[in-house]
């Protein structure tokens, strides 16, 4: 087991804001991870951090996250069996590798699997937990074997129960050509090459059903609109960006003005899709 005290949100996370985590515990086992989680009943647990937003100052409580331990990747006639903290990317280059179709519509979201599936990661109406049969979670009783069925999952959350985390997965997937599924792979990437660049967490609110997010913000004239450091993209609504002095008090503050004027406007209540690490 790795303990690093000190870590930064510019070191751990994409948005790059907020301040640093007292100690991180970095599970190298199963056992470990099962014995922190016994340990600390109050811990947070960290991902890849492209979806994670750490607070102002100083996060007090111990933070969980998986060591390259839990990077694996294994296939064998139409499934792949990946460890949590696989990336996104490394999946889809595997899964095109061996001819597996199915996961294209990860193509160009950022971060870990295990982050993917405790937010039901995923484009329009489609959610990664729909491509897997098998979930393997640990707690501080160890690991079991679960169906995604048994976690009525739904629209970007995964549903997770309290105190457990995922460490690995299997998918169910498709055969075909490896050309082809990198082709399927290339045509969503170009499809996101025109979101904004720079430190995000991609898109910070949940599309309300039926509706885009980013039509609504944009419709109450939040383009370009900036709190310190914080602001919102001139090229898709809802993007929030860093320029590289904001803090994470500028970001809520921005996120708070967007969902009273979303409200008041047209009567939509946005939810966050983004997380927060206090």
């Amino acid at each position: 087991m790795k303990t690093l005290h000190g870590l930064t949100a510019r070191e751990c996370t994409t948005m790059r804001a907020g301040g640093r985590l007292a100690c991180v515990y970095e599970a190298e086992t199963t056992a470990e991870l099962s014995e922190l989680l016994a340990r600390f009943s109050d811990c947070r647990i960290l991902g890849g951090g492209s979806n994670t937003i750490i607070a102002d100052g100083e996060v007090a409580a111990p933070v969980i996250r998986l060591s390259q331990s839990f990077a694996t990747l294994e296939h064998g006639a139409d499934e792949i069996r990946a460890g949590a903290a696989v990336s996104t990317p490394r999946l889809l280059r595997y899964s095109a590798e061996h001819g597996l179709s199915g996961l294209e519509a990860l193509a160009g979201i950022p971060g870990q699997l295990g982050g993917a599936i405790s937010m039901n990661a995923g484009t329009g109406g489609w959610g990664i937990l729909e491509a897997i049969t098998e979930l393997t979670l640990v707690d501080q009783h160890g690991p079991r074997s679960i169906s995604p069925a048994e976690l009525n999952y739904s629209y970007r959350n995964g549903k997770l129960p309290q105190g457990a985390v995922v460490t690995e997965t299997v998918f169910k997937l498709n055969l075909a050509e490896p050309e082809d599924v990198e082709a399927a792979i290339r045509a969503n990437l170009n499809k996101r090459s025109g979101q904004p660049k720079g430190f995000s967490s991609g898109c910070i609110f949940k599309n309300p059903t039926g509706d885009s997010a980013g039509r609504l913000i944009d419709g109450c004239g939040f383009k370009g609109a900036r709190v310190g450091g914080a602001y919102v993209s001139d090229i898709h609504a809802n993007f929030i960006l860093n320029d590289g002095s904001a803090s994470t008090a500028d970001i809520r503050s921005l996120i708070a003005q967007i969902k009273a004027a979303v409200q008041e406007r047209y009567g939509v209540g946005l939810s966050e899709e983004v997380r927060f690490l206090v």
